[in-house]
């Protein structure tokens, strides 16, 4: 630790400035800030068995300002309280068995997502949503994801493409349930849509770059969302493939066209539109900013990612200092680093484990154990990957490999710091749990294969198991 404190102690990572420090306590009324209208926005994209309720939770503490979504709910899902609160906690706006004044999800600065194909049942859905107290902030139509259709499991997702006037007709029954004008409400929800650039039957039919009809049916649903009344449309920058491909070769065999986005964009000024697929970096994000707006007159909004955000959650922070702050957010008058951010986060994130897994009241639904700390193997998992690339560093014959990742989010002590904050709150986890086989992390050096094994002390061998296959197919 000593030859590292050496090494490293004239890197200084990611500092923020005056102008861009924040209030990262988390709360629901400390994270509304005043973001310029100019400013561009930043969606973490809705993850299947990930983007729950724990994991926005870690998201919000880390950024402000980041948009965050629901995983897609498929509307047969959503028909009981209790499936709601399982879900999205207890509404604010009143109506669940939970009174109390705050509890830890704000569901009224996310995006719900919905999965489904029948008009009806997805306008008694929302009506019953609003109808206990939820006003979420947006309504998403999910017309993107290929692997429902190709799963067999229903004729929804990305194959509504194929039926505009069926999309238009879904978008204006989930208008009718959430802004019901015989109901009291604090603000208006928007619908929107989300949806590929194009959607072929096979591989075989698919077509690169996209030609001049398949643009023209893009921009026909577009139209028809338009006209059903949405204000927003995310646009996943590959074709879908409805069947022939699993779901991880339809994220890769696709090829990108951001392009198509950029015209979109341009065709329609009074959509903002969000651009999505295949951002995994900071430096990537902001490439993909400056070369699609230069060359479009039609400025894309926001840009939306998931894998990446899944991979190294941390990453949000940067993303909140350099991508989405402005000079009316400063909230401290002294310089916040990324490392005070991050240690912050993780141990307001270990306070809400302790209330998920006792809760002080009969009536609060209480967390799965797998579901809350699923966020702190992600976080624990960046940490080792970054802590082994400066350490592959210390070994460097010059001075740039000694100084390690250019672009690093992290010094070496940084990640010295938040390990011991995880190992204190990991601990603290496996003496709430008698039962559980405690495993010992040591106290006198880092050891992330350790940190690692008392997860599986915690959820279970099979689940961190589980855990790892699953990131490292992402």
């Amino acid at each position: 630790t000593e030859l590292r404190t050496k090494l490293f102690s004239r890197i200084t990572i990611c500092r923020a400035t005056n102008e861009n420090s924040h209030n990262y306590d988390g709360s629901s009324d400390d994270c509304q800030s005043e973001t310029s209208s100019s400013l561009l926005g930043f969606h973490v994209a809705p993850m299947q068995c990930y983007t729950n309720a724990s994991l926005r939770y870690l998201y919000r503490l880390l950024s402000p300002d980041a948009k965050l979504w629901t995983e897609m709910e498929k509307i047969g899902d959503l028909t009981s309280l209790d499936a709601l609160e399982r879900r999205f906690g207890p509404p604010i706006g009143g109506g669940g068995r939970d009174k109390s004044p705050k509890n830890d999800n704000n569901n009224n600065d996310i995006t719900l997502q919905l999965g489904g194909n029948d008009v009806t049942k997805i306008e008694e859905c929302v009506k019953q949503i609003y109808d206990v107290g939820y006003q979420f902030d947006e309504i998403n139509l999910n017309c993107g994801c290929p692997s429902i259709e190709s799963g067999g499991s229903a004729n929804y997702g990305a194959s509504l493409m194929k039926q505009p006037a069926l999309t238009k007709s879904l978008l204006e029954a989930i208008h009718r349930g959430c802004n019901d004008p015989g109901q009291p409400q604090k603000h208006r929800t928007e619908v929107s849509l989300k949806c590929r650039i194009a959607v072929f039957e096979t591989p075989d039919d698919m077509i690169h770059p996209i030609s001049d009809t398949e643009y023209a049916q893009l921009n026909h649903y577009i139209t028809q969302a338009e006209q059903a009344g949405i204000s927003h449309v995310v646009l996943h920058a590959r074709p879908a493939i409805l069947s022939g491909l699993n779901p991880v070769k339809n994220r890769q065999v696709p090829v990108l066209d951001y392009s198509i986005v950029e015209r979109i964009a341009n065709d329609f000024p009074s959509l903002r539109v969000t651009l999505n697929g295949g951002i995994q970096s900071y430096s990537q994000l902001e490439k993909i900013r400056q070369e699609a707006n230069s060359r479009s007159s039609g400025p894309i909004t926001s840009f939306m990612a998931g894998r990446w955000m899944l991979q190294r959650p941390l990453d949000i922070i940067q993303v909140q200092d350099k991508f989405l702050s402005s000079n009316k957010m400063a909230s401290s008058s002294s310089d916040m680093s990324c490392t005070h951010a991050a240690r912050h986060g993780i141990e307001r994130y270990f306070d809400y484990v302790e209330r998920s897994m006792f809760p002080s009241s009969k009536s609060q639904v209480k967390a799965p154990l797998a579901e809350i700390c699923l966020p702190l193997y992600l976080l624990s998992e960046q940490l080792r990957e970054d802590y082994d690339t400066w350490c592959d560093c210390e070994g460097g014959s010059n001075e740039d490999e000694i100084l390690g990742p250019q672009h690093a989010l992290l010094s070496v002590t940084d990640i010295e710091i938040l390990y011991d904050t995880m190992k204190e709150g990991v601990e603290q986890i496996e003496d709430s749990l008698p039962n559980k086989k405690k495993n010992k992390i040591p106290s006198d050096y880092v050891s992330f294969k350790n940190l690692s094994a008392s997860f599986k002390g915690i959820v279970g061998t099979k689940v961190v198991n589980k855990w790892k296959r699953n990131r490292a197919e992402l």
